[in-house]
């Protein structure tokens, strides 16, 4: 069984103007196909890409839950999905590896959840976008006050959740990531991104878990404090398969334990080295 968000949008530029925070002179970045500069169109479609999205002017959404999906505009089937608990800055470049899969009918469409309940609504709910994939899968966007459909069918019934318990001192004010690869091809398929702020913690990424699928689950500290997965960040690995009854796929991890683990001895988000 498979659900489906659709919205009814755009509505009348009025009406989005009231709300407070935002600026409606700040343009649009991306003529995607129109300007080479803002997203280049003549790369090979035909293979795996990282997401590497560069957001502008975003001040109003800072506090904002804030998420990406790749959807495939032929059959509205999510691809891709990543998210993130507060978009943190204005101006944000936002790198996912091998994000983007293989095919020339992608779109991303992408929201800040202003209403609060972690889907996408309706605007001026929330402000919902969404633009075809790039080639090279770099994208450009500044915020604006016209707004597209966010509509897509899930991947599966289950999320992706992370559960985190006895995270020690040193990492309790890091922010931590996870994300949901599939080992055939290396596809990131989900991925959450929050600051840790105490001992426990949950990550869940909803509707991206297929039946007897099997996957590579990490969780990744930001040890180094850089905002960038790096050599000197805490990685650890555990393999899995979303639940026959389409149930969620739920990763439990005892922090301070499996750092001295084999699952916890990564440098990346590398499937290879995952025991």
């Amino acid at each position: 069984m498979r659900t489906k968000h659709s919205l009814l949008l755009p509505l009348a530029l009025g009406s989005v103007q009231l709300l407070t925070g935002c600026s409606a002179v700040v343009g649009d970045l991306g003529g995607f196909g129109e300007d080479e500069a803002a997203c280049r169109q003549d790369a090979d479609r035909n293979q795996l890409r990282d997401l590497d999205f560069h957001l502008s002017a975003m001040a109003p959404h800072v506090t904002h839950y804030f998420e990406f999906l790749v959807v495939d505009v032929r059959t509205g089937g999510l691809r891709s999905r990543y998210s993130m608990e507060r978009l943190g800055a204005p101006d944000l470049d936002v790198f996912v590896e091998n994000f983007i899969p293989p095919g020339d009918a992608l779109e991303i469409q992408f929201y800040a959840d202003i209403s609060g309940d972690r889907a996408p609504s309706e605007a001026p709910m929330d402000h919902t976008w969404a633009r075809p994939v790039c080639s090279d899968g770099v994208q450009y966007f500044s915020h604006i006050f016209e707004f597209e459909p966010v509509e897509f069918t899930p991947i599966g019934t289950g999320s992706f959740v992370v559960e985190l318990t006895n995270v020690p001192t040193e990492l309790r004010d890091r922010v931590v990531e996870s994300r949901l690869i599939e080992p055939t091809d290396g596809r990131t398929v989900a991925g959450f991104r929050r600051p840790m702020a105490g001992e426990t913690g949950e990550l869940a990424v909803p509707g991206v878990i297929d039946v007897g699928t099997e996957y590579i689950a990490f969780v990744s500290f930001d040890a180094d404090g850089d905002g960038a997965p790096s050599i000197d960040d805490r990685f650890c690995g555990f393999r899995a398969t979303g639940p026959d009854d389409g149930t969620d796929l739920r990763i439990a991890v005892d922090v301070d334990a499996a750092l001295d683990t084999p699952a916890c001895d990564l440098n990346a988000f590398d499937p290879d080295a995952v025991p």
